[in-house]
């Protein structure tokens, strides 16, 4: 008899701290940042006409990193040089946000010169910035001139990577 209730004793706090366990850990769990692009063109031209604004840049040297929910957000400035597309004059500064250490969201680097398909931010993580439309699809670097995709991009990245800047503003402001 006293086998039997040692044992029952013995399975209730077995059964009893598992589920504290399980529901401990399941609470504090850290979530991970996911991300799915939402938009995808398969053409410039396309990308272009679907998004709000389109500039030309150099990032600025200060960064700030936000945690919302958990998940690590980064807000670059950004010295417009040039407005393809949209009411932002030339040598203003505006925010871009971007989630933090997410490969389809290559993180804007200081004094990159860039061109950037953008789209107004409205959300709850911060005001007054822009985020980039199809995420790596809207964010392209400048060197010497020529554009380069800054993620490994086989749809948009053969109509854009080594053409020169002025060959291709021509094509943007006219995809309006």
């Amino acid at each position: 008899m006293k086998k039997t209730i040692l044992f029952i004793l013995s399975l209730c706090l077995l059964v009893g701290s598992s589920i504290f366990v399980k529901y401990t850990i399941a609470k504090t769990k850290t979530p991970v940042a996911e991300a799915k692009v939402s938009y995808s063109s398969n053409n410039i031209k396309q990308l272009a006409k679907d998004s709000q604004l389109i500039i030309t840049g150099t990032v600025g040297n200060d960064k700030n990193i936000i945690t919302f929910h958990n998940i690590k957000f980064v807000i670059s400035s950004l010295n417009v040089s040039d407005s393809l597309k949209g009411n932002i004059l030339s040598n203003s500064k505006i925010n871009i946000l971007q989630t933090k250490d997410l490969a389809e969201d290559p993180e804007l680097q200081p004094n990159q010169k860039v061109l950037l398909f953008l789209e107004k931010y409205d959300g709850a993580i911060t005001d007054n910035a822009y985020v980039i439309k199809g995420l790596y699809q809207g964010n392209y670097k400048i060197n010497n001139g020529l554009i380069q995709t800054s993620k490994n991009n086989n749809v948009l990245g053969p109509q854009m990577n080594g053409k020169k800047l002025g060959d291709i503003k021509t094509d943007l402001v006219t995809a309006n």
